[in-house]
């Protein structure tokens, strides 16, 4: 999901948890701000078949701004997802797109179900709000981004207005807002949801144990505190476990 870190960091870091690079055989990107692709990334899974799924806007952002996409459309590497339209980028998953608001646009979120359960993937939106949550409501796990401290995030030296789009509806969301959105993910999961994992933390306005105090805060009773996990930028996070192997 995504391809933000290197060739070399990404093997590094599935090597931590037991895991080879070697097995990836598909990609799905969520947006094209530059912190979720590489062109080195691009160019290695050229090199490896890779398949990459991406929006057709996306596709064309990538035309302009990556030497390498060029390579995997030239192999026949790249396939278009469409909005509310589910795909299967394989290994027995279904993706379901949804619409997140954020100001690259489109951004997409996805639902992604296998044999086991089904889970949802929610980074880099501003609000929750116009999430579809008629089609949320039976998830085991949800790993949704927990981006910011509104009090650290109004300290920081970042300019005014660039703190202004960070917390505007089409920005990231605070570590309350994730934690009322994950709540509200475990209220209407019927018990199911059993791990929540949180993505996409900033590095100067935010902490670890923010996040997850908020997170646990909201979930008090609905889930236990060892379900809720954040996921760290400088190495693999802990896979999560969600369905029937939960």
């Amino acid at each position: 999901m995504d391809l933000g870190l290197t060739p070399k960091r990404l093997a590094e870091s599935l090597g931590e948890i037991g895991f080879s690079a070697e097995g990836i055989r598909n990609a799905v990107l969520t947006h094209t701000h530059s912190d979720h692709w590489k062109d080195t990334t691009l160019s290695w899974m050229a090199s490896k078949g890779i398949r990459l799924w991406c929006h057709e806007s996306h596709a064309a952002h990538l035309r302009h701004h990556a030497r390498s996409f060029q390579r995997l459309m030239e192999l026949d590497l790249v396939n278009h997802f469409q909005p509310d339209c589910p795909f299967r980028p394989g290994h027995g998953w279904d993706f379901h797109p949804i619409h997140l608001s954020h100001d690259c646009v489109p951004t997409f979120g996805f639902r992604c179900e296998n044999h086991a359960g089904s889970m949802a993937y929610l980074a880099d939106l501003g609000t929750s709000d116009n999430l579809p949550w008629g089609q949320l409501g039976d998830l085991q796990a949800i790993a949704i981004e927990s981006n910011h401290d509104p009090e650290m995030l109004e300290r920081s030296s970042r300019p005014v207005q660039v703190i202004d789009r960070i917390r505007s509806d089409h920005g990231h969301l605070s570590n309350l807002q994730c934690a009322e959105a994950a709540s509200r993910f475990s209220k209407i999961s019927g018990g199911k949801l059993a791990s929540v994992l949180l993505l996409h933390l900033s590095r100067d306005c935010n902490t670890h144990q923010l996040a997850l105090d908020s997170a646990r805060e909201h979930l008090d009773s609905q889930i236990s505190p060892e379900a809720v996990s954040v996921a760290p930028q400088d190495r693999a996070s802990i896979p999560i476990r969600f369905g029937k192997a939960a």
